[in-house]
C-alpha cells in the first residue's frame, strides 16, 4: 500500500519474510516467517507479548 502513518496506542501485525536457499539441504529454497504483535505509543513500540529471541522447533508427522 505503500506509506501508511503510525498513530499513537494502535497495535499492529508486524510480519517479516524472507527466502533463502539451504546448503545442507541440497540447496532446497525455503521461505521462513515471523509475525510479531506490536503496541505503537508515543514513547515508541513495545511487543505485545515480548520479543521473540529464539526459535521454537515444531516436528510435524512424518509421511510415509
Amino acid at each position: 500500500m505503500g506509506d501508511y502513518p503510525l498513530y499513537a496506542d494502535t497495535c499492529w501485525a508486524i510480519e517479516l519474510g524472507v527466502d533463502a536457499v539451504v546448503r545442507e539441504w541440497g540447496d532446497q529454497p525455503i521461505f521462513l516467517a515471523l509475525e510479531e504483535s506490536a503496541v505503537f505509543t508515543a514513547k515508541g513500540v513495545t511487543f505485545s507479548a515480548g520479543r521473540q529471541t529464539e526459535f521454537h522447533l515444531i516436528k510435524g508427522a512424518q509421511v510415509k
